[in-house]
């Protein structure tokens, strides 16, 4: 392509330059033709001039009437001079304004010849001498400067032949020149179409070659088949030997008879193949590209193999199919290599899910566990907590309720004041270690409200400021043993810093992440070496380790970040629901009534007060009734156990006031006030506890109690609040 670009720009070279010297050819030779017709006028004048110049010197010999005529003749052939002197250019000006000067002049001489008295045949001989000989000199002036021109432009003539010689030679040698360059890069671009065509025969020829050796030795099945009809042209020795086949049977075989002569099923090895589907017909004539298709092939021994296809269409330059070729292998072996593997990894998946199975199943056993062990503990602590309540509490409030009784008839004897402070301060100690032990506010509000109330101990018995930061809206613990195992983790890990951190401030923060409760304490104490941080001790508690154990059995984990004199941060993280069957049953409130001082005596006339009286501690209803029996304008209603049964004696007797214990059995006082409050909304509630628990007190008013009384108050707070004389008293 080169070279034929370079012919055809040496070409329309050669005819550019033709062209320019043609030109210059054209143009000296238009010159030659005008100096020509320049150098015929300027012959003519000169002829003229002659004629002139005879005409004057035979002028003074003429008789009068032939000078005339001479005259006219001279005159005439002045005017014919003069004329074509007008017709030349400016190339020979100075010489043209010469002659023309110098006609004028003889033209003037002449007038006056005609007019002088010589002219009328009386002039002087004298003055006719004269004009002759002036027009003489004129005309010989005239015929010199003719000849002058003459040579001029027969030296013109000559130089434009020489010019026009010059360049018919310089169009001749560029003909030949370019013709000589056209040869020679003709002979190069044959040379060169040789070359690159015997470049081309020995590439095919290698690929030819190399088709030849992948088709023999590649252990592939190729299948070559041309296009319309997918006639295979040829077939790999590979494939002939895979298919136990001739080549004479294969090769050459339109697209009617390939399912068959092959012996082509679908992947099950059942379904025979019709040849529309072959991967090798839809390259061929859709021009589809197949990848990985398995197909199944007979063979003459009834033995089947697994093929592994992959076909696409051949292309002309132009993208016309012109045919198709397919590859395939034999993976019958590694088939039976894969099943082999799938079943042996859905063994294995059987395996792994069984252990997976026991894994987990043991794992909800240690969490069992771990829940049954921190109820245990829990159970213990009530336990202790119960003996305090239901037995010495109760007793020592009853002995208070009887002293205070016996005392009301008696004069003031200092000795019985002793035994009632006494009292007090027993049923004091012994509810403050019932409390410590288990909390109400951890059975009957939330976990917030646990934390809050242990806040406030740590400080009023320990001196141990606590910033606790919590999201109250959104946490939520239903698990009972999760959230005393938090409370339990939230005070224990303050006893440690009240024991070893040596500071006075703690920060507890309790958040809800991703569904799981993360509790964290930190202080800015003394830190904790980190080779103590595993290891357990009786000064410690539970100990890092047990606890980190026991967040490990439930699901969860305890994270310690400290070092010595940077302070201590650790971070509980547990499931905000525990996984496990089963659990401790709903905390009770433990609650003891106090006793009761004098209150102020009603007015007459007014109507009984009816009280019904609901406490699950049997002792504590008989040191209230004994308080009411003897009041005036009070009548004892009825007495219940629990809050279910206050609810139905509420309903039977419809009571003006009920005393409603905050924890009790089957139903506790807070939801039997809501009820009661919801059916019968003139009955009054009067809320009792043991201890002094504000959300109690704030859940006790929201369900409709209209007081709130301590039982460790005097029996006047109790009486006022019965009388109606003084609400909301705690």
């Amino acid at each position: 392509m080169r070279i034929k670009n370079k012919i055809l720009l040496s070409a329309a070279a050669s005819l550019v330059i033709s062209a320019v010297i043609a030109f210059f050819v054209f143009s000296i030779l238009r010159k030659i033709q005008n100096e020509t017709a320049r150098a015929g006028v300027y012959s003519e004048i000169e002829d003229e001039t002659t004629a002139l110049s005879l005409l004057v010197s035979g002028f003074p010999s003429q008789p009068d009437a032939t000078r005339i005529r001479q005259i006219q003749a001279v005159r005439t052939a002045l005017e014919k001079y003069l004329g074509r002197l007008s017709s030349f250019d400016a190339l020979e000006e100075s010489l043209i304004q010469e002659i023309r000067t110098n006609a004028h002049v003889l033209g003037n001489t002449l007038e006056m010849v005609i007019s002088s008295p010589g002219g009328q045949a009386h002039g002087s001989d004298e003055l006719r001498d004269v004009l002759v000989s002036h027009l003489s000199m004129k005309t010989q002036f005239i015929a010199d400067d003719t000849k002058r021109l003459m040579k001029i432009s027969q030296s013109r003539i000559t130089a434009a032949q020489r010019q026009a010689d010059i360049l018919i030679l310089a169009l001749i040698v560029a003909l030949i020149v370019i013709n000589a360059a056209i040869s020679i890069l003709s002979g190069r671009s044959i040379v060169r179409v040789q070359e690159r065509l015997s470049i081309a025969l020995t590439e095919a020829e290698q690929r030819r070659q190399i088709l030849e050796a992948m088709m023999e030795h590649i252990p592939l099945g190729i299948t070559i088949a041309d296009a319309p009809d997918v006639r295979i042209r040829t077939v790999s020795r590979y494939g002939r030997e895979l298919t136990q086949k001739p080549r004479q049977q294969i090769e050459g075989i339109a697209v009617d008879q390939h399912a068959e002569r092959w012996q082509i099923f679908s992947a099950d090895g059942i379904t025979p193949a019709s040849n529309e589907i072959l991967p090798l017909t839809r390259a061929t004539q859709k021009g589809e590209v197949v990848k990985n298709e398995e197909w199944v092939l007979g063979s003459p021994d009834g033995t089947q193999i697994t093929i592994l296809c992959n076909a696409a269409p051949i292309r002309d330059a132009h993208g016309n199919i012109t045919g198709g070729v397919i590859g395939w292998q034999d993976v019958t072996e590694r088939k039976r290599m894969e099943d082999a593997l799938r079943q042996l990894n859905e063994t294995l998946e059987q395996r792994i899910s069984e252990r997976t199975e026991v894994i987990e199943a043991r794992n909800r056993q240690l969490q069992s566990l771990a829940v049954e062990l921190i109820e245990a503990e829990e159970r213990e602590r009530r336990r202790i907590s119960e003996l305090l309540h239901d037995d010495l509490q109760q007793v020592l409030a009853s002995a208070r309720f009887t002293l205070q009784s016996v005392r009301e008839g008696l004069p003031e004897v200092p000795e019985l004041l002793d035994v009632e402070k006494l009292l007090k301060t027993s049923i004091d100690k012994s509810r403050r270690l019932s409390h410590e032990l288990s909390p109400a506010v951890l059975h009957h509000a939330g976990l917030v409200s646990a934390l809050e109330w242990l806040k406030r101990q740590m400080h009023e018995q320990f001196g141990l400021k606590v910033l606790l930061d919590t999201d109250a809206n959104h946490l939520h613990v239903e698990s009972t043993p999760l959230k005393v195992f938090l409370f339990r983790a939230a005070q224990e890990l303050l006893f440690n810093i009240i024991k070893h951190a040596g500071v006075k401030n703690a920060h507890v923060i309790l958040s809800n992440r991703n569904g799981d409760l993360v509790l964290s304490v930190s202080d800015q104490g003394c830190g904790i070496d980190p080779a103590k941080l595993n290891a357990p001790s009786a000064a410690s508690g539970l100990g890092l380790l047990s606890l980190r154990e026991r967040a490990n059995s439930i699901g969860g984990r305890l994270t310690i970040q400290s070092s010595p004199g940077q302070g201590t941060r650790l971070t509980l993280t547990v499931p905000a629901k525990l996984d496990i069957t089963g659990g401790t049953p709903t905390a009770e409130a433990q609650l003891v009534v106090a006793p009761v001082a004098h209150a102020s005596a009603p007015r007459e006339n007014e109507k009984a007060i009816r009280v019904l009286l609901a406490d699950d501690h049997k002792v504590m209803r008989q040191g209230l009734i004994r308080i009411i029996a003897n009041q005036p304008n009070i009548e004892f209603a009825g007495e219940a156990a629990n809050g279910l049964e206050a609810l139905e004696l509420a309903r039977q007797f419809r009571p003006d006031v009920v005393i409603m214990d905050v924890g009790m059995p089957e139903m506790d006082g807070i939801e039997a006030t809501r009820r009661i409050k919801a059916e019968l909304p003139d009955v009054r509630v009067i809320g009792l506890s043991m201890f002094e628990d504000d959300q109690a007190a704030r859940s006790m008013r929201e369900a409709g109690a209209e007081a709130f009384v301590m039982k460790t108050a005097s029996s006047s707070e109790l009486l006022k609040a019965i009388y109606g004389m003084e609400k909301g008293v705690k």
